[in-house]
């Protein structure tokens, strides 16, 4: 199957129907997690945001949202402002206020590191920090994650 059959289900999946990749996703995150995104980067306190998934026993594929964000500005907020500006979308599981997020130096966001940081998969983190600076963001991104459950 990995030697031929998952070739040929990509090519037929991906490259002619052009349909998106949803393993270790989910719909939700395809769907609505741009458009959550979008709505939270329109609020005035929001520098910018990145929203990645990660797998919960209970809800399975689930969204967690990092928001750089002035001080000031609090969860239980950003939760209302998801609801009243995408009604049709459910608001992410866990929703994290940052100071700053770790970047490219293209300005880029890591996502790669917050997915690992969502997933409770810290000890894989370390190897891929660029530099102190970066360590210093993600150590601060780290020390407040919302989701403590064992890694799955």
């Amino acid at each position: 199957w990995m030697a031929t059959g998952k070739h040929v289900y990509n090519w037929v999946v991906h490259g002619v129907f052009r349909l998106p990749d949803l393993e270790g996703g989910g719909a939700r995150l395809v769907h609505d997690a741009p458009r959550i995104a979008a709505c939270l980067k329109h609020h005035p306190q929001v520098r910018d945001v990145a929203i990645v998934s990660f797998y919960d026993r209970g809800a399975k594929n689930s969204l967690y949202a990092f928001v750089e964000a002035e001080p000031g500005l609090s969860e239980p907020l950003m939760r209302d402002f998801i609801a009243h500006s995408v009604a049709d979308a459910e608001p992410p599981e866990c929703i994290q206020l940052v100071d700053g997020l770790p970047r490219l130096r293209t300005g880029e966001i890591r996502l790669e590191l917050l997915q690992l940081v969502a997933s409770n998969q810290l000890d894989q983190i370390d190897g891929l920090l660029a530099g102190e600076t970066e360590r210093a963001i993600v150590s601060a991104i780290i020390a407040q994650r919302r989701n403590l459950a064992d890694r799955f």
